[in-house]
């Protein structure tokens, strides 16, 4: 039996090889044999070779040759276009990575794993031409950026500020499966304070991502740590109800979180919640026991500034739950203020007599004013 080894260089070119080797007959080969001497060759002797001989060119494209080319060369299949798209893609991804003047943020952006990684083996085909951060905040712009942070991280980018700033961009970014690595895996801090001041908890509240706020209070469930406040007075739960997040508000307060913590010693997460129309936010912040009639800074209480600014179905939340509407705000009472910027409807929720709070309707202000 007769064996034949080839034994070739690493990307040589055609034209340095011996003419039959051009030839359109050489190819006649199964399509295995084909692939594997092509995966040495440079890209244009590989598209000439394919102009020259027909049955390669069929072999290339219908037997997944590109496909695994892509994957070997960049590290990601791109599964989701068609197979005979594949040497259109892999032929422009070579073209533009070779002409890219920062090689590794190209490869970054692009999601190419494997081009990240010839890049950082090789330090000096590196042109770095930003701040290390300005890559690492790269991959809070792609869809599973985790293999490319652990190429990074595994070659030196994974000092404590890397690792705890990246948390942070992770978690106000909603991106989970970054989350789950830098805490998990590289033990990055959840008590680091952006600036000084903002938690990734924080954020991640602030942003609704409900399943970053249960990633980071299932590894440091401390209500200390809840009810961080921030160095403003904001905290967890506040900044949550403030934005209307209510899925996030109602896991923080079964988790321990205070639903009575003030943002500078007066608004609660319910006043925050009902300044901001926030209804369904409301309901639950109700249901799980916050106080309907809180006093704000200046006075004010939900129900007043619901009336003010004319949000009907917030007053209505707020008077099934027995507000006192009597409650005056400088003298002037929801209704005078709902009658005295015209908001019918809200007049007729407040007057209907069968509210548990009874309007008092010839009630005078401090300037002698009635509703009337």
């Amino acid at each position: 039996m007769c064996i034949l080894i080839i034994v070739m260089e690493p990307k040589p070119s055609i034209f340095n090889l011996p003419s039959e080797l051009s030839s359109p007959g050489i190819f006649n080969l199964p399509a295995e044999i084909s692939h594997h001497i092509c995966s040495y060759l440079k890209l244009k002797d590989i598209l000439t070779l394919s102009v020259i001989n027909k049955q390669l060119h069929e072999q290339l494209n219908l037997n997944g040759f590109w496909c695994s080319l892509f994957i070997k060369e960049f590290g990601n299949s791109h599964s989701t276009i068609a197979v005979s798209s594949h040497r259109i893609k892999y032929i422009h991804a070579y073209k533009d990575f070779s002409g890219a003047p920062d090689k590794l943020k190209w490869a970054i952006k692009n999601n190419y794993p494997q081009k990240v990684k010839n890049v950082i083996y090789n330090p000096k085909n590196v042109k770095v031409c930003g701040h290390k951060w300005d890559y690492l905040l790269m991959l809070l712009e792609i869809s599973n950026g985790v293999t490319i942070l652990h190429i990074l991280f595994e070659n030196g980018w994974n000092t404590k500020n890397d690792r705890d700033y990246l948390l942070y961009g992770a978690a106000e970014k909603g991106n989970l499966e970054l989350c789950e690595a830098l805490l998990l895996r590289y033990k990055a801090d959840l008590n680091y304070k952006f600036n000084n001041e903002i938690t990734p908890l924080f954020v991640a509240a602030s942003k609704g991502h409900i399943n970053i706020c249960k990633l980071f209070v299932n590894n440091n469930n401390n209500i200390a740590f809840i009810n961080t406040q921030c160095d403003s007075g904001s905290n967890t739960l506040y900044i949550a109800a403030q934005e209307g997040n209510a899925e996030v508000v109602e896991y923080l307060i079964s988790v321990g979180a205070n639903i009575e913590i003030k943002f500078r010693e007066y608004h609660t997460p319910l006043y925050i919640a009902a300044r901001n129309n926030h209804v369904s936010t409301v309901k639950i912040l109700i249901k799980l026991g916050a106080k309907v009639d809180v006093i704000g800074e200046d006075t004010s209480t939900p129900l007043y500034l619901a009336c003010q600014n004319g949000h009907v179905n917030m007053v209505q939340e707020l008077i099934n739950s027995g507000a006192d509407q009597n409650i005056s705000f400088k003298e002037s009472t929801p209704l005078y203020i709902a009658c005295q910027k015209g908001f019918d409807q809200i007049v007729e929720i407040l007057c209907n007599p069968s509210n548990s709070s009874k309007a008092q309707i010839n009630k005078n202000n401090s300037n002698g004013g009635t509703d009337l």
